[in-house]
């Protein structure tokens, strides 16, 4: 991938010689990766699994590139989707021990389903908490100016 961005003007790699190593290749990124960083970090989510929460962290991680508010919005999008699959979760929980209260195999469907609803709960909580510290610095940065 970097050789990749490097070729696409996004990035320079030079080499690096070491004394104890075999030579390493170090990137750099150039004007036009900074420019195309921050385009897709305000470019809209599209949350359809789980897999997403990772993109949030990652656009997080790089997020003081971006107005704060484009964070809060990603976060917030993120914590609504989490707060959806919990109440899916919740519901097919119930469904589950309602149609299947005899079945033998209940117990595993049910740990299984649990996964995903206590993955949800977490990931609704790591919202809340980053949303939580995303306006404080808001708040910090409108009385700053």
């Amino acid at each position: 991938m970097l050789k990749q961005l490097a070729g696409e003007g996004l990035a320079t790699m030079s080499r690096e010689t070491q004394a104890s190593r075999p030579d390493r290749n170090v990137y750099s990124i150039t004007d036009q990766g900074m420019e195309a960083l921050r385009l897709w970090l305000a470019s809209p989510l599209e949350i359809r699994s789980t897999d997403e929460g990772r993109e949030v962290l990652l656009r997080i991680l790089f997020g003081e590139f971006v107005p704060l508010g484009v964070n809060i919005s990603h976060v917030e999008q993120l914590r609504q989707w989490a707060g959806r699959g919990q109440t899916i979760y919740a519901q097919i929980e119930q469904q589950l021990l309602q149609d299947q209260a005899d079945n033998r195999h209940l117990p595993y469907r049910l740990m299984t389903l649990r996964m995903g609803r206590f993955s949800s709960e977490a990931m609704s909580k790591w919202c809340a908490q980053t949303l939580a510290t995303l306006v404080d610095l808001q708040k910090r940065s409108a009385a700053d100016h």
